[in-house]
């Protein structure tokens, strides 16, 4: 029933939030933003950090960290404006709407359990161009538009091996709709003609992770790492034709072979008991062994760089502390168009404002980033994101004692 409500949540924001962006006509789109708002504030970094107060879904393993006694909701959305530049021009667009519903709890004393529902790509265009007539040198206006994405619905569990090592195990259900259409308009076709089609998109992942922690004085040292396999999406794709003369055409369109390629990241992390944290990840995937055909784009390697810093004052007694953090990030995209590789990289600030105890807060990130390049008539995208979110802890377990 849980899982129904997130769905009907999650449905009801969706198209709410879609990426203004042509790079998101390539492949399955831009994959979202790493880990929840906490993370993002710290660069999208945290693999190696443990579930405490905060649901740390970088990593399955990390869920041996909740307490037994708690339960751990959270609920986030974003807010994204993208400056656009190109040898053609420039222009703005914004985006948001809902990022994620999670909640987390330890279901035995060895055992943590996790579940919830987030976005995992996004696919929004609108692109003007032209082209030729078949067989003549006439051309005509024609428009690529774009939307949807893939949504993730997951349940992850976690069993501590021992007092500092623990493994994971996250299956995630990702499913979701991407339609694509070409419009064309011209008197010289009898008006205008337009082709719709929608592929369908549904598959199971599976995500493995470990995290060891050690303590060398007043500090403790973590160690994480996750692995996914390769994923190769089932696909439907339905194809829709009309032209304002009343014609249709017949074109043969096959499905593109959507997949998601083998991922693999390492984290490190320290914490300082007078609440200073560090962290820093590395993220690697294998998307160059995805065959990917396009008459001007490909894919490579993915090579992503993140680390942040948190503080919390853990002195305090008179009120519950403020969380202050900053971060960065780089990331040699999959992406390769015209020849050129897509760098993404930026920074990161995030606070976190205790609501109503000590261990609810009100989470906010902000992130400066640039993607993309003006060479070849490419495009150079400049955005700032917001993101907010709730992380509340209730005494859900809890037996209430009455004399």
């Amino acid at each position: 029933m849980c899982i129904v409500i997130l769905l009907l949540l999650k449905t009801s924001l969706y198209a709410q939030n879609q990426s203004p962006s042509a790079y998101t006509s390539l492949g399955i789109g831009r994959i979202e933003k790493y880990g929840l708002v906490k993370n993002q504030g710290m660069g999208g970094a945290g693999l190696a950090l443990p579930t405490d107060n905060f649901v740390n879904v970088l990593n399955p393993a990390s869920l041996t960290g909740v307490d037994s006694l708690k339960m751990l909701i959270d609920m986030g959305l974003n807010v994204n404006l993208t400056h656009y530049e190109s040898k053609d021009g420039q222009g703005n667009a914004v985006s948001g709407g809902l990022n994620n519903i999670t909640m987390a709890f330890r279901l035995t004393p060895i055992l943590g359990t996790s579940f919830g529902i987030s976005q995992y790509s996004q696919v929004g265009y609108n692109i003007s161009s032209t082209a030729y007539i078949d067989g003549t040198l006439i051309e005509i206006p024609k428009t690529y538009e774009g939307s949807g994405g893939i949504d993730q619905v997951y349940l992850a569990n976690a069993i501590s091996i021992s007092k500092n090592l623990s493994l994971g195990l996250k299956m995630s259900y990702l499913f979701g709709k991407i339609s694509k259409s070409e419009i064309y308009t011209s008197e010289e076709i009898g008006g205008g003609l337009r082709l719709d089609y929608s592929d369908y998109l549904q598959q199971v992942q599976f995500e493995t992770g470990i995290q060891y922690h050690f303590q060398v004085e007043k500090n403790t040292f973590s160690l994480g790492a996750v692995y996914a396999h390769h994923t190769k999406f089932n696909t439907l794709r339905e194809v829709l034709t009309a032209s304002s003369g009343g014609a249709g055409i017949a074109e043969e369109l096959e499905a593109e072979d959507y997949a998601l390629p083998t991922d693999f990241a390492v984290g490190v992390a320290w914490m300082n008991i007078s609440g200073f944290k560090s962290v820093f990840d590395y993220r690697y995937q294998n998307w160059a062994g995805i065959s990917y055909i396009h008459p001007v784009a490909a894919y490579q390697d993915l090579h992503r760089f993140s680390g942040g810093f948190e503080y919390r004052n853990s002195n305090t007694r008179k009120a519950a502390p403020f969380l202050w953090q900053v971060g960065a990030y780089h990331e040699d995209s999959y992406l390769k168009v015209q020849g050129n590789a897509l760098i993404d990289k930026g920074i990161t600030l995030g606070v976190g404002i205790p609501v109503r105890n000590y261990r609810s807060y009100l989470n906010l990130s902000f992130n400066y980033g640039t993607r993309g390049t003006r060479n070849n008539a490419l495009i150079t995208e400049n955005y700032y994101g917001f993101s907010l979110s709730m992380s509340m802890v209730e005494n859900w377990f809890k037996k209430r004692q009455f004399d």
